[in-house]
């Protein structure tokens, strides 16, 4: 009910707020739902840290294999690459040839993403355009349809993810997502986008959106992110973007986007080493999300006193750490 201090409008001062009284469960079970609560917090900045050191790392490598070439300068130099078995910097050349990139190790080739797309056996494509799908068509349960806004650290958010029918989906059964694809932000922050992993498969490529499916015969699904995220690939989309108000990709700006081609032995080794990264990576996010609900919905039946804190010990422990 609503204090009134004033003739106009509903209020209340220090005094009349200090009056109020509340019911308090004991202090035993304040403090044990407290240590419940701060467990849930401290499981999920745990995983945000692990991720933060995993894409470090997968970022870290990219960098010296395919931009400072750390492996073939040491070679070059007479040295044995630290870091690395012998059968992996054995796959790197010792010498360094001309190309439209510039300097580039040799035997491996200046590209482009819609090249290397092509010679696997892949492709890039334009979402459903608005047409095909309508605002009507947009359900609270369904299948996922992936857009722009959905692309959070080169994976896929669920938190806003529009949805439509089963029929509908089959309908636009082109635009259906397969592991290893990248679905890419076609307008606004042109950079922006997110690698399928096998929660994705089945859903769908939105409006706004461009695919690039790499296809079957690429060897690294993680140098493809890894590149198209690397800042000088997010700064030439920038400079080549349409648009007048707002910067707009097509599929011909994105198959023209500049790419190394390293020899696949070299990819499927650095695909072996960040692979797992990755998928490690977006299995954290999934446990993150999990705990996240939990807290949420357990925290107001705590403090309701309506949830025992053996039972939400329990909620939290069927999450993997």
């Amino acid at each position: 009910m609503a204090v009134r201090g004033g003739s106009a409008q509903p209020g209340a001062n220090a005094k009349q707020l200090g009056g109020f009284e509340l019911l308090l469960p004991e202090r035993s079970y304040q403090d044990e739902t407290v240590e419940v609560l701060r467990e849930l917090d401290r499981r999920i900045d745990l995983l945000r840290q692990t991720n933060t050191s995993l894409e470090s790392i997968a970022q870290a490598l990219f960098k010296s294999w395919f931009i400072d070439f750390d492996p073939v300068r040491t070679k070059a130099e007479g040295r044995e690459p630290e870091g690395m078995d012998a059968a992996t910097a054995a796959l790197f050349p010792a010498e360094f040839e001309a190309s439209a990139l510039g300097l580039i190790p040799k035997g491996w080739a200046a590209s482009s993403l819609g090249a290397l797309c092509k010679a696997a056996g892949g492709w890039i494509q334009t979402g459903p355009f608005g047409s095909q799908l309508h605002a009507s068509d947009y359900l609270d349960a369904g299948i996922p349809v992936v857009m722009p806004q959905d692309m959070k650290g080169r994976r896929v958010s669920e938190d806003r993810i529009a949805r439509v029918s089963q029929s509908n989906a089959d309908r636009l059964s082109k635009h259906k997502l397969e592991i290893g694809d990248i679905v890419f932000s076609r307008r606004g922050d042109v950079g922006r986008h997110a690698t399928v992993s096998e929660r994705e498969v089945g859903w769908l490529c939105g409006t706004g959106c461009l695919l690039v499916r790499p296809g079957p015969q690429s060897q690294s699904p993680a140098f493809l992110s890894q590149a198209l995220a690397y800042p000088l690939s997010i700064e030439w989309l920038q400079r080549h973007a349409v648009g007048a108000t707002m910067p707009n990709l097509n599929t011909g700006i994105l198959e023209a986007l500049p790419l190394l081609s390293p020899v696949p032995e070299v990819l499927k080794r650095f695909e072996e080493l960040v692979g797992p990264l990755e998928r490690r990576i977006t299995l954290n996010d999934a446990h993150t999300k999990t705990l996240e609900e939990v807290r949420d919905a357990v925290l107001p039946r705590l403090i309701a006193g309506t949830l025992t804190v053996p039972n939400a010990e329990v909620r939290a422990e069927e999450v993997p750490a």
